[in-house]
């Protein structure tokens, strides 16, 4: 069997962006309600990514393993995106402490969502191996994927944030549902909620 070759199948599934500083923001750390305009924006380009499918890229999973996005055609996704770094607009100087919150909201809501048969993962620009050491302190029994070059943002515009010239996803969270993105949860406001707003919404969508 010919090796996979995760750059040739990630080249093809990149497109350009035609207004990417728009989703880019620089300067002093705060929450993304100090930048309206930004947010304005993202909240823009959440309402395009509905109906949309994910790219074919091929991501690095928590174990070393290559998970390729669009294997979820099938299935329900909860993808939740999360900065990764030391401090960023969403979570101030802390960051981590609020990624580490968020992963534990979604560990603990886990059984229900699989009820409802959504496959969890969390998506950063973060090493394989700080993530590998997140999931083990945090406990974690769903995955973690990372695209420490941004390839998902190159292919789909999803919204980053530039801090200390260090690039970062903006905090989201996407439902994929029969291969298409049913929605886009921005801005989380509240981490420690983010796995109930994602429950909240399935029941009232019936789910």
């Amino acid at each position: 069997m010919r090796p996979i070759n995760r750059d040739a199948i990630n080249r093809r599934s990149r497109v350009e962006l035609a207004e990417p500083s728009v989703y880019e923001q620089s300067g002093p750390v705060g929450h993304s309600a100090d930048f309206p305009r930004e947010r304005d924006a993202v909240q823009r380009m959440t309402r395009r990514l509905v109906g949309s499918t994910l790219p074919a890229l091929l991501l690095v999973g928590t174990h070393g393993e290559d998970v390729a996005l669009d294997r979820f055609a099938s299935r329900s996704l909860v993808l939740y995106l999360y900065p990764g770094g030391s401090s960023s607009p969403d979570g101030g100087n802390d960051s981590l402490l609020a990624d580490a919150a968020q992963h534990r909201a979604f560990r603990d809501l886990l059984p229900e969502l699989a009820n409802r048969r959504f496959v969890v993962h969390g998506l950063s620009s973060e090493t394989p191996q700080t993530q590998l050491a997140s999931a083990v302190a945090q406990s974690l029994t769903h995955g973690l994927l990372s695209d420490p070059q941004l390839l998902l943002t190159g292919a789909m515009g999803l919204p980053t944030i530039t801090v200390a010239g260090a690039q970062y996803y903006r905090r989201l969270t996407i439902v994929v549902q029969h291969g298409r993105i049913s929605h886009v949860f921005f801005p989380v406001v509240n981490v420690q909620r983010s796995a109930d707003q994602v429950l909240t919404w399935a029941t009232v969508s019936g789910l």
